[in-house]
């Protein structure tokens, strides 16, 4: 017969891991950009229980090359939910359909990450 005592409850047994955050929503502020322009994007995070650490977004075109460019305007870091708010800023000189993505990381450990949200604009 084997009998083991635990002084601390928390260390023979850790708290499951939360829920990874979810992206309900991406939406540009316009379905259209000009070349060299920017337009604002949205996504709307509805859960993410162990708090936004990390936003990532990316633009590619119809070939699968990275395109233009982004700045995180607001992240919402640590919140469990919210708009975060991007702006992308087509390149110079492009003209055609631009794929973007946007993912989230939590702060728990290990981090989880969203599915990728995406939607698509238009640059002329």
């Amino acid at each position: 017969m084997l009998i083991g005592c635990v002084d601390d409850y928390q260390d023979a047994n850790p708290p499951r891991p939360l829920d990874g955050p979810a992206i309900f929503s991406i939406n540009p502020s316009s379905e259209t950009v000009v070349a060299g322009g920017s337009v604002a994007v949205t996504a709307n995070v509805v859960d993410a229980p162990g708090g936004i650490a990390s936003v990532a977004a990316t633009a590619v075109d119809e070939d699968g090359d990275e395109v233009g460019s982004f700045t995180v305007t607001n992240a919402r870091t640590g919140e469990t939910e919210g708009l975060i708010e991007l702006q992308f800023t087509a390149p110079d000189g492009y003209v055609g359909e631009v794929t973007i993505s946007v993912t989230v990381t939590d702060a728990q450990t290990p981090p989880k990450t969203s599915a990728p949200a995406t939607t698509t604009i238009e640059v002329i």
